[in-house]
């Protein structure tokens, strides 16, 4: 269980945290798929952060649990990472199991430390970034499978990007099948859920169509990440299909949700 103060208690700052390597790169590498400064807020209970690409095509949210760090001391911050790559190397002299130390002062200078590197880096004015809403899809139609396999779906990518840049999803009651097809064949890859929601049945939700380019390196990312309770929502309002939303939890407890617009905008 984290030792979570908010009473300032950080050495030469604000906020001092604790945790693994393993912890911090596979956060780091799943919030990284979407190319941009991520702002953290560090807050009492946990940390967010929620970023959305250039043309507005992807976003993803983090929600990271205070009790997730080995030592949670702030009074509440917010930073804005510069270069996410640079939290990466900041790291890489220790091992995957060993603690790192993550300190944030009062001039906003976090210093990440392991047993044999220090790093320092001044935080941007979060200011400065545009931060995104989360879009509201209420009462829209969608249907939903769960426990989806992060192997499956890396595998899957990876074999259906050979043939095409757009990958199709369907779903035919609990099985989740995805596929890509060009002049030189067709490849597709089936899975059988054990549950799947929707608010609206159709005979079959086939031909949802989204950038593989987009979905590779999250899958990989999560899978890497050992992430579980991964369920993937297909939102079809009008009887079409619209926005994919991805969530997932990370061992550690932090949650990740993903959304990604659809590529075209063929009917369900």
């Amino acid at each position: 269980m984290a030792k979570v103060n908010t009473e300032i208690e950080a050495r030469n700052g604000s906020t001092k945290l604790k945790l693994t390597r393993k912890q911090l790169e596979s956060v780091v590498k799943i919030i990284g798929v979407v190319d941009d400064s991520p702002v953290f807020r560090i807050k009492e209970d946990k940390i967010t952060a929620q970023v959305v690409d250039g043309s507005h095509v992807s976003l993803i949210s983090l929600t990271w649990p205070a009790n997730a760090f080995q030592n949670y001391e702030t009074t509440e911050q917010v930073i804005a990472v510069d270069n996410l790559k640079d939290l990466l190397f900041a790291v890489k002299t220790a091992g995957m199991k060993d603690t790192i130390t993550i300190e944030v002062d009062a001039n906003s200078e976090y210093t990440i430390s392991t047993k044999y590197q220090t790093a320092t880096m001044k935080s941007l004015d979060p200011a400065s970034i545009s931060e995104p809403r989360s879009p509201d899809f209420t009462g829209l139609d969608y249907v939903q499978v769960f426990d989806v396999p992060s192997d499956f779906l890396r595998t899957a990518l990876t074999g259906t990007e050979r043939k095409s840049d757009e990958i199709d999803f369907g779903i035919d009651g609990r099985k989740i099948k995805i596929f890509a097809s060009n002049e030189g064949g067709k490849w597709d890859y089936n899975f059988e859920c054990n549950e799947v929601e929707t608010t609206k049945e159709y005979t079959r939700h086939a031909k949802m169509t989204y950038s593989g380019n987009h979905l590779k390196p999250l899958f990989t990312a999560l899978n890497g990440a050992k992430a579980v309770d991964i369920s993937l929502r297909f939102y079809t309002p009008d009887g079409k299909h619209g926005p994919l939303e991805v969530t997932a939890n990370l061992p550690d407890g932090a949650n990740i949700k993903y959304l990604l617009a659809p590529r075209i905008n063929d009917g369900v």
